[in-house]
């Protein structure tokens, strides 16, 4: 099956690997076949060729770990020990062994969720982002009333400014870091 692997910053190299099948899996896994993928901000130091934050980041690049650093994806559960999942099934989430660039991924069955079919692969990618944008928001004490300041406004800092909006903030101000200005969401 294909892979792919960081051999060089912001390079990649195709590569064959054995076939994942379904014997290779363990209690709650699934596997999937590959439909789309995300680039997380956490991603961007092994893109550059330097050591990361992320879990399984052995070394520069972690040039030798097939399929890294990709742990957003979409895929196609093909075969499934969890019992929430379904061949056939399309899901959204996390490759929880941070090697999601690859034909078939071994998955976590609960670091993926089912999503709308109406959405094509490329979409739902948007949905993994967002879900941890949540999550992050529900932690929080109660918004309503509240000047927010969201700090960054690329993706993520984006879908913070929009959630905590939703979560009742008042005022939510943007400021980007590096530019001239802050821009203020009412």
């Amino acid at each position: 099956m294909w892979s792919y692997r960081i051999v060089a910053p912001y390079l990649f190299e195709r590569t064959s690997i054995p076939e994942k099948t379904p014997d290779c899996l363990r209690d709650r896994q699934v596997l999937l076949r590959f439909l789309a993928a995300g680039v997380c901000g956490s991603d961007m130091p092994a893109f550059r060729g330097v050591r990361g934050p992320l879990p399984g980041d052995d070394g520069p690049s972690g040039a030798e770990k097939d399929g890294f650093p990709i742990h957003e994806v979409v895929g196609e559960v093909i075969a499934s020990r969890h019992p929430e999942h379904r061949p056939g099934d399309r899901v959204v989430g996390w490759a929880s062994a941070f090697d999601g660039l690859m034909e078939r991924v071994v998955t976590d069955g609960d670091q993926v969720a089912p999503y709308d079919p109406a959405l094509t692969p490329a979409q739902a990618i948007g949905l993994q982002p967002l879900a941890c944008v949540l999550y992050a928001v529900e932690q929080l004490p109660d918004l309503s009333g509240r000047h927010v300041g969201i700090i960054g406004q690329g993706s993520i800092g984006l879908l913070f400014s929009c959630a905590v909006k939703a979560a009742g903030a008042q005022h939510v101000t943007g400021i980007e870091i590096g530019r001239a200005s802050c821009r203020e969401r009412v």
